[in-house]
């Protein structure tokens, strides 16, 4: 009894097999009490709390000692110490992510345990584990909008069994994460495999719509509030799971609820040794699917309940990849991409070794084999063939899989550029999968790549009001918006995709980049002033006070700004990642100092002639070189490495990309005296919608362009309004470094 009341009110949170009682301040491992030193357990209990969310160095130092000066190093002694205590140490973590640079991560679900917390529940304030608590309104804001495009978009036909639902309007259902209740460490990559596969599976029934992992993804398996969140991702239903693995055992728990009424429509308990888990999965989609009247078609029943396999080896290798491959592609990036990537591709590989005939395994193979190759996480040249050869393979042991269309969609985008080719295969995807987000933004990529902005801003806008809680499209059509010179409409996306993930730094890069592209500087110091020092991921925010300095005409701080940044820094002319001494050069010539601006230039042409020969594909490296020959005054390799640039990437057929290469090459004929093709190509630049590299606003306060400013021709271009076009594309950054901004 005095336990029942010491608790009441404070949550016990649960996480693996450990027990976090908040009131008593004790943890435990199964009935294991694990002794904690007080401010390791304040620690642990600040990582826990907004699970899931980056929790900076600073943030942390200042909250364990508030009254005091401390070193990190107390602050690191501290993590080391929890990480034991968790048995977290060695390996690929489990609990605590360390994001270099920056801070900690809690990474495995929390949840609360309910019967032994009597804390707020619906119709009161209640803790949000995904973020900040200030993010609740702000998503209140956003996602009401979403959750009447859902019921837009609801199509007419039978009511299903939920007596919460109205009748005519289709189900939405909700994959909560599921909890991972066992000791044994496999069951991490079963909760979070039965979970996705769970989605994927249920949005093959054309009577169900489901939200995507990526929205569900900041949210507990058993939320405090379920209506609420059901609202913020415009659900009607919402399936809870937990998974229990010990040994060869597996139990896996598992219930539907109306979102608004609290009804347990269905729910079952699933009994299973390792050897015959395999085909759980579509035994629970089927259920469900049943139980919401979904009236599936014989092939659509057929489809959501085959097993992908009947190898348990092979099926064990697939989660695992499945986990090393979120980790690798998700927007915040993984503390190490390169490793989980190759971890991914090495456990699909033995999948399909398990069990050749894993046509699934093979899709998801050639999937992350393009994403790696196109998004420069891996350099292997074997990564294109590779993907084809997989997609291909994928295609012909199940022609009806939409992920084997999709694999060999992006085989032809990505490997090729084969756009005609890879929207054939998006269609026949589509077909499957008519209201799938991704397979529609998919089209959207390659239609802004062809300049069909329209259509695209179409297919982004319908990704949107499919998924609404994900922050993924709002930033797409920021970029879009912003390309056509739509600043205000760029920076309301960026607003509501940060409102919804307050830590996606892409996301405040790119709101920042409109601040610049619309000469706001006061805004944008004023919201630098806000990111702590020690946060610059690939030397992202030292990039953008040089920039703020740089346009201010304050070259001493420009160069303190780059002093705090790493050798190379991620450049705001959506040309990737360039070495720092690139842009030294820049502020010592402006100075005057030509010897010093020498010495910075040369420094960053060895630097980049290196990293050519390793990447002669990579058109940013290019246009770099080319700027740092054009200051030294080396005309003929300066073009010549510019030219190369606008060939790889050329606007004919890239239009999402091909502008950059273009001012670029501008930058190189200033360096070069050539006003009159500097300014021809400008011309050429404004008049396409390429305003994310360049407005006029730029033009007048950028010293870049200061040669070309008594021209009559240059004075035309500042006064000009630029035409907000609608026949050309531009681009999206999911994570840096990138050699073509978005995917």
């Amino acid at each position: 009894m005095e336990h029942e009341q010491a608790s009441e009110g404070r949550p016990v949170y649960v996480f693996g097999d450990f027990r976090l009682e908040v009131a008593e301040r004790r943890l435990y491992r199964g009935g294991t009490l694990i002794p904690l030193a007080r401010k390791v357990f304040d620690l642990l209990l600040l990582l826990v709390e907004p699970a899931g969310r980056l929790k900076t160095r600073e943030e942390l130092i200042q909250a364990l000692w508030p009254d005091s000066f401390v070193e990190e190093q107390n602050l690191t002694a501290k993590v080391h110490a929890l990480r034991k205590a968790l048995g977290d140490e060695g390996g690929e973590p489990q609990y605590i992510e360390t994001v270099r640079g920056v801070g900690y991560r809690f990474m495995a679900p929390v949840t609360v345990d309910d019967e032994s917390y009597a804390g707020p529940r619906d119709g009161s304030p209640a803790r949000h584990f995904g973020g900040p608590a200030g993010v609740a309104l702000g998503l209140a804001v956003v996602l009401a909008a979403g959750l009447t495009s859902w019921q837009l978009l609801a199509r007419h036909g039978k009511p299903h069994g939920n007596p919460g639902a109205t009748a005519g309007r289709i189900p939405v259902v909700a994959v909560l994460p599921f909890k991972n209740l066992g000791p044994d460490e496999g069951a991490t990559y079963l909760a979070g495999g039965m979970q996705a596969t769970l989605i994927s599976r249920l949005a093959g029934a054309r009577a169900l719509r489901v939200v995507s992992r990526a929205s569900v993804a900041r949210y507990a398996s058993h939320p405090q509030s379920l209506t609420d969140v059901a609202n913020r991702l415009g659900a009607t239903d919402v399936l809870e799971g937990s998974v229990s693995k010990s040994g060869q055992h597996v139990r896996i728990k598992v219930r539907l609820i109306d979102a608004r009424s609290h009804h347990r429509i269905w729910a079952n308990t699933y009994n299973r040794s390792s050897e015959h888990l395999f085909a759980v999965e579509g035994e629970i989609a089927g259920s469900v699917a049943h139980a919401l009247d979904a009236g599936l078609g014989p092939g659509e029943a057929a489809r959501i309940k085959r097993p992908a396999t009947h190898n348990p080896r092979a099926y064990s290798d697939f989660l695992k990849a499945t986990y090393y491959a979120r980790r690798a592609l998700r927007d915040d990036s993984a503390t190490n991409p390169l490793a989980a990537t190759r971890k991914a591709l090495s456990f699909y590989r033995s999948a399909i070794t398990q069990d050749p005939g894993f046509a699934l395994a093979y899709a998801r193979l050639s999937l992350l084999e393009s994403a790696a190759h196109w998004f420069e996480i891996d350099n292997d040249p074997s990564l294109v063939p590779a993907a084809e050869s997989n997609a291909s393979k994928a295609a012909a042991l199940d022609s009806g899989l939409p992920e084997a269309h999709m694999a060999l969609g992006y085989a032809a985008y990505y490997g090729h550029l084969d756009y005609a080719t890879a929207l054939r295969q998006f269609a026949v995807a589509a077909k499957a999968k008519p209201d799938d987000p991704e397979i529609i933004a998919s089209a959207a990529y390659i239609h802004r790549r062809k300049g069909q902005w329209k259509q695209a801003l179409t297919e982004l806008k319908r990704a949107t009001l499919l998924d609404p809680a994900n922050p993924r499209w709002h930033n797409e059509t920021g970029i879009t918006d912003m390309a056509l010179r739509h600043y205000g409409a760029a920076d309301e996306q960026f607003r509501q995709a940060l409102a919804i993930t307050p830590d996606n730094y892409d996301v405040l890069n790119r709101r920042m980049s409109v601040l610049i592209l619309t000469g706001r500087l006061q805004t944008l110091n004023a919201t630098l002033a806000q990111v702590p020092r020690r946060i610059d991921p690939q030397g992202l925010f030292s990039s953008l006070r040089f920039e703020a300095a740089w346009l201010e005409d304050r070259p001493g701080r420009a160069l303190k700004a780059l002093s705090h940044g790493p050798k190379w820094v991620v450049s705001q002319d959506e040309l990737g990642l360039v070495p720092k001494l690139l842009l030294e050069g820049r502020v010592r010539a402006y100075q005057g100092r030509r010897t010093a601006a020498r010495t910075c230039y040369r420094g960053a042409r060895k630097l980049l002639e290196s990293a050519v020969q390793k990447s002669p594909g990579n058109a940013d490296l290019w246009s770099a070189l080319g700027v740092a020959e054009a200051a030294l005054g080396q005309r003929e390799a300066a073009l010549t490495a510019g030219k190369r640039a606008m060939q790889l990437i050329p606007v004919s057929s890239d239009a999402l990309s091909g502008p950059a290469y273009l001012v670029s090459m501008a930058r190189i004929d200033v360096l070069l005296g050539d006003k009159n093709r500097a300014l021809t190509m400008l011309a050429r630049v404004m008049e396409m919608p390429a305003g994310r590299v360049l407005s006029t606003r730029l033009l007048r306060r950028d010293p870049i362009w200061d040669p070309l400013h008594g021209d009559p021709r240059y004075r035309v271009l500042i006064h000009r309004s630029a035409p907000g076009a609608a026949s050309r594309g531009a681009g999206y950054a999911m994570r840096l470094p990138i050699r073509r901004p978005g995917p």
